[in-house]
């Protein structure tokens, strides 16, 4: 029974330390893939990321960014300006080496959403 659960220790503080987080400079670099905007085909596309002022933001430049700055938080972006939920919003996600962005330009009445699929 002490085997078990020694065993089980370990496996769960190795399961524990499994590196989990990214640092800015997984994001920093050139991406490739696929922009879909809403009621629009897929198109190829190309992003920059480059690193920020700050030691946790980023600048995203390419598709419908615009020298966009965004905030690093462990493996996602968060970034964009909106008032009263008029505005711009970006989110994104790193896993296994496939960025994922969301860019979201609310205009009040009118709505504009594009979805990126990228590697570097």
């Amino acid at each position: 029974m002490k085997k078990v659960l020694l065993t089980l220790c370990l496996a769960a503080s190795l399961v524990a330390c499994k590196k989990d987080d990214c640092a800015r400079e997984d994001f920093i670099g050139t991406w490739t893939g696929t922009q879909k905007c809403d009621l629009e085909n897929a198109v190829d596309v190309t992003i920059t990321i480059t690193a920020g002022t700050a030691s946790d933001e980023v600048i995203i430049d390419g598709g419908e960014f615009i020298d966009e700055v965004v905030e690093v938080d462990g493996c996602d972006l968060k970034g964009g300006t909106s008032v009263l939920g008029i505005g711009i919003k970006i989110t994104g996600s790193l896993e296994d080496g496939k960025l994922s962005l969301s860019y979201d330009n609310d205009a009040g009445l009118i709505s504009v959403g594009c979805d990126y699929t990228l590697t570097k």
